[in-house]
């Protein structure tokens, strides 16, 4: 979500346009140790909610204040909440009584739920109520995949529109990678398939999956070493112990973006990663959107995914990626397998992913937000 923030102001700008980021107490005093290049603004420290994830998000009515003081002082032309609920739910309560353009997107957990993982704020009657009420009123709102608009259709949302989130292809396909110097720092040798996966652990990423998809391969005459990236992946490392697959693995802690590259691009050693593997793989239970994925098309590598939700906006299995029914293992195996013996057509699947990804430039989307930031205000102020 902030990477996405930042790349979309940091387009907007390039465009001429004047940003200002208004955000939690936390990320805006992060932020400002960095000196970003664009004006950022706080709202008030909150205590921190219940001890289970999406229970509580505090009084909207402090955020509310704050909205409308910072609004009255600057005069924004147009504000844009990124998530619906609770960003969009404590904004428009003072922004549409005074007339002021809002966008509200609806990123994933704002509107999706998944009550096995227990994910998502609608799992909880006060928020479902909370996000149907404010939708039966006048909003703008957008959506990061078809998936999450047919939530948002299903909601009775108003004035729907469907815009992607964005990757930084230039900067991604500009990076020069040193695949071998890579490889040699990972231990791993020159005839070693490597396969990469970048994500949190979290149950809904699916990372647990690997434990088993690894151990089929593992029975092959394939020499592979399978690289997990993010935070907390380190809590994995018992489990591959357990199974004997210590050496064929590589856990990676999360590789922050610098926020003193102005860029928009990811993070250059993750460039690199996505650069020097074999296969991106992503056994995911849950995607809004899948912003990793799109990044590892973009620098070339095949992509092997599971066929759910915001994924299938952009990849289409076959033809520039393969899709895989999500939680199954075997087929995961299989899909990796078809791939590493099989050259050519990873290449293909490779080149035409990398076609798909140069159509979800920042520079694009952004031009997508801008109309529709000029609809919204059109139609706000007659």
């Amino acid at each position: 979500m902030e990477m996405v923030v930042d790349s979309l102001i940091r387009s907007q700008a390039l465009a001429g346009h004047d940003v200002t980021l208004v955000t939690r107490w936390k990320q805006a005093s992060a932020l400002r140790k960095v000196s970003p290049d664009y004006p950022v603004i706080a709202l008030p420290p909150r205590p921190s909610g219940g001890s289970q994830a999406f229970l509580d998000v505090g009084s909207r009515w402090p955020v509310a204040a704050a909205v409308a003081f910072h609004q009255l002082r600057h005069r924004f032309d147009i504000w844009h909440a990124h998530w619906l609920y609770p960003t969009g739910w404590m904004a428009e309560s003072v922004l549409r009584p005074l007339g002021v353009p809002l966008v509200m997107t609806a990123h994933g957990a704002d509107v999706n739920v998944d009550e096995e993982a227990s994910y998502g704020f609608r799992q909880f009657h006060k928020h479902d109520t909370r996000v149907r009420d404010m939708l039966k009123r006048p909003c703008w709102t957008t959506g990061v995949s078809p998936d999450i608009c047919d939530v948002l259709h299903d909601l009775d949302a108003k004035n729907i529109r469907c815009i992607p989130n964005g990757i930084s292809f230039e900067g991604i396909t500009a990076r020069k990678t040193d695949v071998f110097a890579i490889r040699k720092s990972l231990s791993v040798s020159e005839d070693t398939f490597l396969l990469l996966t970048a994500a949190r652990n979290v149950r809904t990423k699916g990372l647990h999956h690997i434990v088993w998809i690894l151990k089929a391969l593992s029975r092959t005459n394939l020499k592979i070493v399978w690289i997990i990236v993010g935070q907390n992946v380190e809590g994995l490392k018992q489990q591959f112990h357990n199974e004997g697959l210590s050496e064929q693995v590589r856990l990676l802690p999360a590789i922050s973006k610098d926020l003193h590259d102005p860029s928009l691009a990811p993070p250059s050693a993750l460039i690199d990663l996505y650069r020097c593997s074999d296969l991106f793989v992503f056994p995911t239970h849950n995607e809004a959107f899948g912003l990793v994925a799109l990044e590892a098309m973009a620098a070339g590598t095949a992509t092997i995914a599971s066929d759910i939700g915001g994924l299938r906006s952009f990849m289409r299995s076959g033809e520039n990626s393969l899709l895989v029914p999500q939680g199954d293992e075997s087929a995961f195996a299989d899909a990796i397998i078809s791939l590493l013996i099989d050259p050519k057509r990873r290449q293909r699947l490779a080149d035409q992913g990398q076609k798909t990804a140069q159509r979800y430039a920042w520079s694009k989307v952004s031009d997508s937000y801008l109309t529709f930031y000029h609809e919204v205000i059109s139609e706000t102020l007659k």
